[in-house]
């Protein structure tokens, strides 16, 4: 099984608020337990914001491309929706949508 190394990326917007300082997320940890779910967790900071995932891989060299929004349809928990400033978290299962997604921290 060849792994692919993965970098998750958090996008976000303010929910159509004029804020003095722009939304920050900090990511503190990335996990794959022995199930395959990956764990993600972030602090938000200058919030609230509606917080998003992209998954990338390499493409070649230093070159990254998303894996596409259709590998994401499993997504839960902190993610896809307005959330407050604080720690958070967010899963998503890689099952089903390649088989060797193995997951490592960017």
């Amino acid at each position: 099984m060849t792994a692919k190394r993965f970098v998750f990326f958090m996008v976000f917007a303010t929910a159509c608020v004029t804020r003095a300082a722009s939304p920050s997320v900090t990511i503190d940890s990335v996990t794959q337990a022995n199930d395959r779910l990956v764990t993600v967790t972030y602090t938000l900071s200058d919030g609230p914001a509606i917080v998003t995932l992209d998954v990338e891989t390499n493409a070649a060299g230093d070159v990254w491309a998303s894996i596409g929004g259709e590998a994401l349809l499993a997504v839960s928990g902190d993610v896809c929706k307005r959330v407050e400033n604080g720690t958070h978290a967010m899963t998503w299962s890689p099952t089903g949508a390649a088989s060797d997604f193995i997951v490592t921290a960017a």
